[in-house]
């Protein structure tokens, strides 16, 4: 008979492997991403709840799932933080049923609020549970199984084509981080691009753990656009089996005519397609931010929901999507307004309270 266990994938080498073997697999499933996150949030502890054979101990599902506790917030359970792409691993709705009942247990045991499960293609298998969903974000991403010149063909001629010539006759060079003081430059951009949007600045300790964890590895890269050796724009991107995702850019808005980002998504591209792998994802996009929507879906994109499902299924009517809630509007607010000498201070506190 087959049950479902908690374990802990930093010292279960079981883990790893089963990630490693499953279609959905990804960065965010592997042990080393719940290591990176507990050691950057005290605040969060993750859980991993596997369907094991009863014969041969072999995994046959799992689903990481992580407590956050907050006073701000509440307490809940979350599969999983920080994750812009994430599913349960399961292989039919029997298997998915079994580890949601299992996290409901871990819920009441732990005293949370609600349980919150992120899904990419794992949606329909959950509709059938005790879950409730709510879409408040799309995904967007290029087939990379034709030749680059019918992906560039693709992109949209006056948006993203012209702008990517106009970098290079601009000449905006591309250049791929070797070190941790490519780190920092990134990172010095990223501090300009959050302050710029009103949005709560990552801790850099986040970023670190993540370079140090999955760039040796290969399954991080990091591409800084350079004017005259100046460090304009950088882009973070995770490869991983068949997919590489855009998941962090960073701008100096006063060299924006130069289009950067343009060139930045273009060399990633371009790198994903010379490596083999199928996808080229720009992660998940809130419906509510519809410049940025228009902006990924002009690469000729395919789009997709990304549904949310919540427990007790109640969460799910009343829960704000991100950036139409109150805490979210006050948080900008607050940010907006904090001077950049309280932005470390301002993000390190309201970091303590998210997931």
């Amino acid at each position: 008979m087959s049950s479902v266990q908690i374990i802990d994938p930093t010292k279960d080498s079981r883990w790893d492997r089963f990630v490693e073997d499953n279609p959905l697999g990804w960065i965010c499933h592997l042990s080393s991403w719940q290591k990176l996150i507990e050691n950057c949030f005290k605040h969060i502890k993750g859980y991993c709840l596997v369907l094991v054979d009863g014969e041969n101990k072999h995994i046959q599902a799992g689903l990481p799932i992580y407590e956050v506790k907050s006073w701000l917030t509440g307490n809940r359970l979350v599969s999983a933080p920080f994750a812009t792409l994430f599913d349960p691993l399961a292989s039919s709705p029997s298997q998915i049923k079994l580890l949601l009942e299992k996290s409901i247990q871990l819920s009441k045991d732990l005293g949370s609020s609600y349980i919150e499960i992120r899904t990419l293609q794992t949606g329909t298998d959950i509709v059938d549970t005790d879950f409730a969903s709510r879409v408040g974000f799309k995904r967007h991403f290029i087939d990379l199984n034709m030749s680059l010149d019918n992906i560039w063909k693709g992109f949209h001629r006056q948006s993203i084509r012209h702008k990517i010539s106009k970098a290079l006759k601009d000449d905006v060079l591309i250049k791929i981080a070797e070190s941790e003081a490519d780190l920092k430059d990134f990172y010095k951009l990223h501090i300009m691009t959050r302050k710029r949007l009103s949005l709560p600045l990552q801790p850099y300790k986040f970023f670190n753990l993540m370079w140090h964890n999955f760039h040796l590895s290969g399954q991080l890269s990091l591409l800084l656009a350079l004017k005259k050796n100046i460090p304009i724009a950088g882009l973070i991107f995770f490869m991983f089996k068949k997919k590489a995702s855009a998941e962090y850019l960073a701008t100096d808005y006063s060299f924006l005519n130069f289009n950067p980002n343009h060139l930045l998504y273009w060399e990633a591209i371009k790198i994903a397609h010379e490596k083999g792998f199928a996808i080229f994802d720009f992660g998940r996009t809130s419906i509510l931010n519809k410049g940025l929507m228009v902006f990924k879906e002009k690469w000729g994109t395919k789009v997709f929901d990304l549904p949310t499902f919540y427990y007790p299924p109640e969460v799910a009517e009343n829960h704000d999507l991100n950036e139409a809630g109150l805490k979210y509007k006050a948080i900008r607010m607050i940010c907006h307004s904090s001077p950049k000498s309280f932005q470390k201070i301002l993000g390190d506190f309201i970091y303590r309270q998210m997931g």
